[in-house]
C-alpha cells in the first residue's frame, strides 16, 4: 500500500491536475455493459495517463490503475485480476487479462497481458526489463519449425529488455482450437534467483518489438489500438 500511495502522490503533481480529472472520470469496469465498452475504457485510461505522465511505464500505470480500482471499490474487477494472476501461477497462461495491440498484419492478432506485468532484474543488461506474456492468434493454423506441431495460438512468457532492445524467452505454449499441443521451455542460461535466460536482439518492426514497445513504456501519446 505504501508503494501505491507513493506512486499516486508522485503522479498527481502536474500543475493542470490531470490525475485528479482521471480519478474523477474513473468508472469501475464491472459497471460497464460489455467487454467492448470495458476495453474502450481501458484504452482511454491508458491514453489519459500516458499523456499526463509520459515518463511512466506501463507497469507503473497499471499499479496506478489498481490503486484507483481499490479506491473506487471495484471489487469484482479486483477479484478477476487476482484470479487471473493465480491461474497463471498454476500454469493456465491463457486465462489472463489481455490488451490487444495492432500487429500490423491481417493474419495475426497480438495481445499483451495486463494481469502479469512486472519489473525484472537482470544484472547482465543495463536498464529496465519487464516480464510478461504475449499472445499471438493466427488466422490460419501453422506448424512449429522443429517439431512440426500444428497450432493456431501461441502464448509466450517473455522478458523484454527495454533499453538494451533485446528479449529473453522463458517459455512458449502452443494451442490449437483452444487446446494445448506443445509446451516449449527455454533452457536456463544462468541459475537464479531469478533464473536468467539467453537474450536475443529484438528485430525491428517484429511482433516482439511491438509488444516490447507497449510493455516497456514510457508510452507517449495514444497507446496502440
Amino acid at each position: 500500500m505504501t508503494v501505491l500511495l507513493a506512486l499516486m502522490l508522485a503522479v498527481q503533481s502536474p500543475p493542470d491536475n490531470a490525475f485528479a480529472a482521471i480519478d474523477k472520470a474513473f468508472v469501475c469496469p464491472e459497471s460497464l455493459p460489455d467487454p467492448e465498452k470495458r476495453m474502450a475504457a481501458l484504452h482511454a485510461f491508458m491514453d489519459a495517463v500516458s499523456r499526463a505522465a509520459p515518463d511512466k511505464s506501463v507497469p507503473d500505470i497499471l499499479v496506478y490503475r489498481r490503486a484507483l480500482l481499490q479506491s473506487h471499490g471495484c471489487d469484482q474487477t479486483l477479484k478477476n485480476l487476482d484470479a487471473a494472476g493465480a491461474a497463471v501461477v498454476k500454469g493456465d497462461v491463457e486465462d489472463q487479462a489481455w490488451f490487444p495491440l495492432d500487429s500490423g498484419r491481417a493474419d495475426v492478432k497480438l495481445a499483451v497481458s495486463t494481469s502479469y506485468l512486472k519489473l525484472y532484474t537482470d544484472a547482465r543488461l543495463q536498464g529496465r526489463a519487464v516480464e510478461t506474456y504475449a499472445r499471438i492468434d493466427l488466422a490460419a493454423p501453422a506448424q512449429t519449425n522443429a517439431t512440426h506441431i500444428t497450432y493456431d495460438q501461441v502464448v509466450s512468457h517473455v522478458v523484454y529488455y527495454c533499453q538494451a532492445n533485446a528479449y529473453a524467452l522463458i517459455e512458449n505454449d502452443y494451442f490449437l482450437t483452444g487446446k494445448p499441443v506443445l509446451q516449449d521451455k527455454s533452457p536456463v542460461a544462468v541459475p537464479g534467483p531469478p533464473p536468467l535466460y539467453a537474450t536475443t536482439p529484438t528485430p525491428p518492426n517484429s511482433l516482439n518489438a511491438i509488444a516490447a514497445h507497449w510493455a516497456c513504456g514510457a508510452t507517449q501519446g495514444k497507446s496502440p489500438a
